[in-house]
């Protein structure tokens, strides 16, 4: 593919990306997304800049043996780039309003309550371990950070004290999922459960985090966590236990739900959320939204809001 958008977008679309990274994106991806939009319909011969409903219906239908993802992906760039042409004052262009699929899988993720999570802090923060135990003082620090940050849980893991400036109370990932890096604030709670978490570990280690030797976390962290699960009785309604992973979940939709209550639109809070949990682009915040449906409804249902208050936003300082 050309390095250069040559079809009837070739003006626009680079300001579209500037605006997307005035914001703090690295617009990768979306870059890559909006070439190829440009040069399918500079195949169909369009030359002038417009988006009609015709258009934009061929142009994001599924395609043969392409996953739910990929068609999400292209549904949301499409959306966006088309409310921005609306701002910029061009008229023939459409904003669809077609809802973004469901993967092609039963998957749902599992958002803990605060009851779930009343039993699990109580039992990891008074268990017993047995000398044997690799996770003696880990996991209180562990899961808070889990659920209060929203990380991934191969970011805590791999996390190094270098990247973590405590006077100032910050977290630094400096290459998470897809490359992204981020800053991550820890709050008073946060940093005090870890100033207690260092004062009972004996050892030294490069680590953030680390097991009782000192050594790095590992993997196998999650399987004693889903036994701790099924000792508290939490469990999804097959009966399996949920993962460490629902965490991030759960953090997302209290997160977005506390900023919803406090009266900030998802126009406000989406992108920053976004951010926040080192997304690459806005389509992979919603795809959380949209696993989590059922327990969000009330912010999920608010979506085209968002996309009409994206029609108010301030763009002339950046362009």
């Amino acid at each position: 593919m050309s390095n250069k958008y040559i079809g009837p977008f070739k003006d626009v679309a680079p300001l579209y990306i500037e605006y997307k990274r005035s914001l703090g994106y690295d617009a990768i991806s979306e870059e890559g997304a909006l070439k190829r939009l440009d040069k399918y319909f500079y195949d169909k011969g369009i030359t002038n800049v417009k988006l009609t409903q015709e258009m934009v219906e061929e142009y994001v239908a599924r395609r043969e043996n392409e996953s739910r993802a990929t068609q999400n992906d292209r549904l949301s760039l499409t959306k966006q780039f088309a409310t921005y042409l609306k701002k910029l004052g061009y008229q023939n262009v459409y904003v669809h309003k077609i809802k973004i699929g469901k993967d092609d899988t039963d998957f749902k993720p599992y958002i803990y309550s605060k009851e779930d999570l009343k039993k699990i802090f109580e039992y990891v923060d008074t268990h017993q371990y047995d000398n044997k135990s690799i996770y003696d003082f880990v996991l209180p620090i562990l899961l808070r950070l889990l659920y209060g940050c929203g990380f991934r849980r191969g970011e805590i893991t791999n996390l190094l004290i270098k990247d973590v400036d405590l006077d100032e109370k910050i977290i630094k990932i400096i290459d998470g999922k897809g490359h992204v890096a981020r800053i991550v604030p820890l709050s008073n709670s946060l940093y005090q459960a870890y100033i207690n978490y260092r004062k009972k570990l004996k050892v030294n280690s490069e680590y953030f985090i680390c097991d009782s030797k000192g050594k790095k976390i590992s993997k196998h962290v999650t399987e004693y966590f889903q036994k701790i699960l099924k000792k508290i009785n939490i469990l999804r309604p097959d009966g399996t236990p949920p993962r460490l992973h629902d965490f991030r979940f759960t953090f997302s939709v209290n997160a977005l739900d506390k900023m919803e209550k406090d009266g900030q639109d998802l126009y406000t809070t989406l992108p920053i959320l976004s951010k926040y949990l080192g997304h690459k682009n806005i389509s992979a915040t919603e795809h959380y939204l949209l696993l989590a449906t059922d327990y969000f409804i009330n912010v999920t249902s608010k979506e085209e809001d968002y996309y009409k208050d994206l029609l108010k936003m301030e763009i002339e300082n950046n362009e």
